[in-house]
C-alpha cells in the first residue's frame, strides 16, 4: 500500500469518528459562511461583507480560516470571470474531504453590480 493509499485511509479512519461524535459537517460550514455573504437587496452573492465591527471581511479568507481551525482536508481556489463596467463575476470552488471521508465539492457564483 503507498503511502497517499494510506493517508486518505488515515484521513478516512479520523473523519468517521468525528462524524460519530456529532461534529457538523464540512459542508453545513461551508454553506453558513456562504449564506453570511448574500445581498438580498440585489439578489446575488458577494464575495466580501462587513462584520459587527463594520471591518470588511472576504469570503475566501474566512472558509480558509474557519476549514483551517477545523483541521479540514481542503482546497480552494479563487477564478475570475466575466468584467464590464456595470457588472463583474467571479467563481470560489472549495474541494474538501467531508467528515464521514468521502469527497466534497462547493462552488460560488460571486458578482458584483
Amino acid at each position: 500500500m503507498g503511502m497517499w493509499q494510506r493517508l486518505y485511509m488515515l484521513v478516512q479512519r479520523e473523519n468517521q469518528a468525528g462524524s460519530k461524535r456529532g461534529e457538523m459537517m464540512i459542508r453545513e460550514l461551508i454553506n453558513q459562511i456562504i449564506e453570511k455573504y448574500y445581498r438580498d437587496e440585489e439578489d446575488y452573492y458577494s464575495s466580501f461583507r462587513y462584520n459587527e465591527e463594520n471591518h470588511s471581511v472576504e469570503m475566501e479568507d474566512e472558509i480558509k480560516e474557519t476549514l483551517t481551525k477545523k483541521g479540514a482536508t481542503f482546497q480552494i481556489e479563487y477564478e475570475d470571470g466575466f468584467d464590464s463596467a456595470g457588472y463583474s463575476n467571479a467563481f470560489l470552488a472549495i474541494a474538501y474531504i467531508e467528515t464521514d471521508g468521502s469527497l466534497g465539492l462547493k462552488t460560488a457564483l460571486l458578482e458584483t453590480m
